[in-house]
């Protein structure tokens, strides 16, 4: 980088084009790989249907349902149908005992 000039409200940065093609290429490299692990996390994740995350907590599907709507477990929708990961659902039952 040569020159990074600023004031209150704008920053100006000069660099030639081989600086330019490197940040770029650092740029999408990092969000790449932010992706794959992001990705690679959900792959190995476990995933309960309503009725099997209903079993574990001891309640009726309907309250399941009651709690994806108030926030309190998120549900990823695939065909219809809500599953809940598992790790959600190891945190909500510590928080619940706790």
């Amino acid at each position: 980088m040569n020159t990074i000039r600023f004031n209150e409200q704008n920053v100006s940065v000069f660099m030639n084009y081989t600086d330019l093609q490197r940040m770029l290429q650092e740029c999408v490299q990092t969000t790449l790989k932010e992706v794959k692990d992001e990705q690679e996390k959900v792959q190995n994740q476990k995933w309960l249907d309503t009725k099997r995350t209903a079993e574990l907590f001891g309640v009726h599907v309907c309250t399941i349902n009651r709690w994806k709507h108030a926030g309190y477990l998120t549900a990823r929708t695939i065909g219809g149908k809500d599953f809940f990961s598992i790790d959600e659902i190891n945190h909500v039952m510590t928080k619940q005992s706790a």
